[in-house]
């Protein structure tokens, strides 16, 4: 088993990959799902291909992974990307004939944008590159009884005898187990930084390092930097945005 296949399987645990292709077309779908079929049996534990000519179907399936045509007499897929891509999946992977719509289709969550027909190294390269973004995200056990995923974290704050989980809905959870160097040691890996003695905080909510704050994307929320961590921090973060930002 490869390092990314371990990583996928700490994601998803049992939970099924799901991977959907759009196309109006029903011989594009069974080429595409050929590939899909090939690449999961060489790479992917487990995962479940949907193949659907109908774009409505798209958002009831959630999918992980999404392969999408462009040119559709319903719907084209630059409307449908629009309409998904308001949350952190689906990734995107066109596969057109037409090369005039990539200025447009290029935005938040796509990968890539393969011209029909779709030759096999592409098509991995493009699948590659969403199973390395997708392998950021794991299941974070809170307490017994509590689980969320590490997406849904925007920062640990220490808080004398217990740590403080703040997730993105600004909710707050307390778990009095486990030390904030603890959490820094498990969830490193999936971007996030120890910013001062009292906080860790999740590189995907950091809009930028200023002075010696990290400012909190959205809300604009300034997060102290401690002088020690600062160096640190500005490495980590950049080695972060490029890794992250390097598909999207």
């Amino acid at each position: 088993m490869t390092c990314l296949q371990y990583r996928l399987d700490v994601c998803y645990g049992e939970k099924i990959m799901k991977i959907v292709i759009c196309d109006d077309r029903e011989f594009e779908i069974e080429i595409l799902k050929k590939l899909c079929e090939e690449y999961v049996s060489e790479h992917i534990p487990e995962a479940e291909i949907v193949c659907t000519a109908n774009p409505g179907r798209i958002a009831a399936e959630d999918p992980d992974i999404l392969i999408l045509d462009i040119e559709m007499p319903e719907k084209s897929g630059i409307e449908i990307k629009n309409e998904l891509t308001k949350g952190d999946k689906p990734l995107i992977i066109f596969a057109t004939a037409y090369f005039e719509f990539m200025k447009e289709a290029f935005g938040k969550n796509v990968i890539g944008y393969m011209q029909k027909p779709v030759r096999k190294y592409e098509f991995y390269d493009y699948m590659d590159a969403a199973l390395d973004i997708l392998s950021f995200e794991t299941m974070i056990h809170i307490d017994s009884e509590t689980e969320v995923k590490s997406n849904d974290i925007l920062m640990i704050n220490a808080d004398n005898s217990y740590t403080e989980i703040e997730l993105i809905t600004g909710d707050k959870k307390r778990n009095i187990r486990k030390s904030l160097k603890a959490w820094e040691e498990e969830l490193r890996q999936y971007g996030f930084m120890r910013i001062n003695d009292a906080c860790i905080i999740n590189c995907k909510y950091v809009k930028g390092i200023e002075g010696d704050n990290a400012v909190i994307k959205d809300i604009d929320v300034k997060v102290r930097i401690s002088r020690r961590k600062k160096a640190e921090c500005i490495k980590f973060f950049r080695a972060y945005r490029a890794k992250s930002s390097k598909y999207i």
